[in-house]
């Protein structure tokens, strides 16, 4: 038998952060404007939010991913050295 502290907070009755549930692209294209081809292009080249694939068709974010990802590109001008302090 497993330990309630291992198992998943739905099971146990836990509340869930709400930017910690799975997201589809669909759910993280309305909530954030993105479209499914620039979330596509971001995860071919490796420089967008962190994402999770359960199964080579399944593609699943976490909101709080998302705007960590977000609060990551701050910048204070547009010279490459104006990076957030």
């Amino acid at each position: 038998m497993t330990k309630t502290s291992e198992r998943p907070a739905a099971e146990t009755g836990e509340a869930v952060s709400y930017g910690q549930r799975w997201r589809e692209i669909k759910e993280v294209c309305e909530r954030y404007g993105f479209t499914r081809d620039h979330l596509a292009q971001l995860r071919f080249t490796g420089t967008g939010p962190r994402y999770y694939a359960p199964t080579p068709r399944t593609i699943r974010y976490k909101f709080d991913d998302v705007d960590e990802w977000i609060e990551s590109s701050a910048r204070y001008g547009t010279a490459p050295e104006a990076v957030a302090r």
